[in-house]
C-alpha cells in the first residue's frame, strides 16, 4: 500500500467572488487544494489563514476538516506530513522556517521563493537541518511541454543553443518571470548565470503580493556557456511565444497559441513542425505534477527537481535584475544584498518623482 501523506495549507486565498469582468479568482491556494485532491496517496487534512471568511470558504470548497486562524496551532496539532505555504512571497521566509520546525516530510513552497537571498538561504537551510525536502512551486518546468522541449535542445535537434526568449504579457519580475527565469535554467540543466542586465519602467500604482511591481520590464543575461537569455514582460508583443530557443540549427517555440503549445523550425525544413502534447503550457495538471514529484523525492531520499536551491537560483536572477535596474548598468553574479533589491528600486523611483 502507498504511503499517505497528510497535507495541510498555509494562505487560503480569497472567496470565489466575480470581479468586474466575471472572472473569479480566488489565490493560487486553489490550485493546491485541487492539485492534492488529484494525487491519491494525499489528503487535505487542515488549512490556516488569518482571514475567518477566506479559510471557511476554503475549506468548505475543498472539504477540509479542520481549520486553523494561526498557522502555529496548525503545525502543532495536526501531524502533517506536507505543508504548502501559499502566502504572500513576504512571508514566505518565516513561515516555511517555522513549518520545517514542525519536521514535515516536506514543504511546498510558493514562488517566488523570497524577497532576499538571505531569507532564500535562511529557508533552505531550516529545511536542511530539520530533514525536510523544499520544493519551490516552479511547476511548469514538470509539465510535458517544457520536458518535450528540453528533450528536443538535449538531442540537438536544433543544435547548439545560443539565445532563450520569453515573453510575459502583462505580467511582472516578481510574478511571472521568475517561471520562465526557472525554465531556462531547467533547459540548461542550473548552469550558473555570469552577468544580468536589465530595464525596467513603473508608471501606475501597480501592487502584487502587497509588493509594488514594475509595468514593463527587459532583462538581458548570460549563462557561463556564453548562451544569452531575454525576457520581455508587461507590453504585450504580437504573436510572440512564452518561449522560443534559438540554436545553430533551428527553433523551438512554446505556448505559440492555445492550440499549438510546441513546434520546432529547423532550418534545413521548410518550414514548422508541431509536436504533439497533451498538455498545454498552463494548467491543473502541472500542480499536480508538483505534488507528485514532492512526494516521489520524499520517498527516494532525494532533491526535488523543483527544489529550494533551483528556486534560488531563479531568485538570484530577479533581484540581480532589478539592482541592474537601480544601478543603470550590468550586475554580475553572485549576488547577495539583505535588502530587497526591487523594494530598493521602487523606493528610488518615489523619490525621483517626488
Amino acid at each position: 500500500m502507498a504511503n499517505q501523506y497528510r497535507v495541510g495549507i498555509i494562505g487560503c486565498g480569497r472567496k470565489p467572488v466575480p470581479d468586474a469582468q466575471g472572472r473569479v479568482r480566488t489565490g493560487i491556494a486553489e490550485s493546491h487544494g485541487r492539485a492534492y485532491a488529484a494525487v491519491p496517496n494525499a489528503t487535505l487534512v487542515a488549512a490556516a489563514d488569518i482571514d475567518p471568511e477566506n479559510l471557511t470558504s476554503f475549506c468548505e470548497r475543498h472539504h477540509v476538516p479542520h481549520g486553523y486562524g494561526d498557522y502555529h496551532e496548525m503545525l502543532a496539532q495536526e501531524h502533517l506530513d506536507i505543508v504548502s505555504v501559499c502566502t504572500w512571497v513576504s512571508l514566505h521566509s518565516r513561515i516555511v522556517i517555522d513549518a520545517a520546525a514542525a519536521r514535515p516530510k516536506a514543504i511546498l513552497c510558493e514562488k517566488p521563493m523570497a524577497l532576499t537571498i538571505p531569507e532564500a538561504d535562511a529557508m533552505v537551510a531550516a529545511c536542511a537541518a530539520n530533514k525536510v525536502r523544499l520544493a519551490i512551486n516552479h511547476q511548469r518546468r514538470l509539465g510535458e511541454p517544457f520536458r518535450r522541449a528540453k528533450e528536443l535542445l538535449t538531442s540537438g535537434m536544433i543544435g547548439s543553443p545560443l539565445r532563450f526568449e520569453a515573453h510575459v504579457p502583462g505580467g511582472t519580475l516578481l510574478d511571472w518571470g521568475t517561471h520562465w527565469i526557472d525554465m531556462f535554467f531547467y533547459y540548461l540543466d542550473q548552469e550558473p548565470v555570469e552577468w544580468v542586465m536589465a530595464m525596467a519602467d513603473r508608471h501606475t500604482d501597480r501592487v502584487l503580493f502587497g509588493e509594488e511591481q514594475e509595468d514593463h520590464a527587459i532583462v538581458h543575461y548570460q549563462f557561463r556557456s556564453g548562451v544569452r537569455a531575454y525576457l520581455d514582460l508587461g507590453v504585450p508583443i504580437v504573436r510572440q511565444p512564452a518561449n522560443r530557443l534559438i540554436g545553430t540549427e533551428g527553433i523551438i517555440e512554446l505556448g505559440v497559441s492555445p492550440g499549438t503549445p510546441l513546434r520546432v523550425h529547423r532550418y534545413t525544413s521548410a518550414g514548422w513542425e508541431d509536436i504533439p502534447v497533451k498538455e498545454g503550457i498552463h494548467g491543473i495538471e502541472h500542480f499536480i505534477h508538483s505534488v507528485e514529484a514532492l512526494i516521489e523525492a520524499v520517498e527516494q531520499d532525494a532533491e526535488p527537481a523543483h527544489s529550494g536551491a533551483n528556486g534560488r537560483q531563479a531568485l538570484e536572477v530577479i533581484l540581480a535584475a532589478y539592482s541592474s535596474v537601480g544601478q543603470r548598468g550590468k550586475v554580475y553574479l553572485p549576488y547577495c544584498a539583505e535588502e530587497s533589491a526591487m523594494r530598493e528600486l521602487m523606493a528610488l523611483w518615489r523619490q525621483q518623482r517626488t
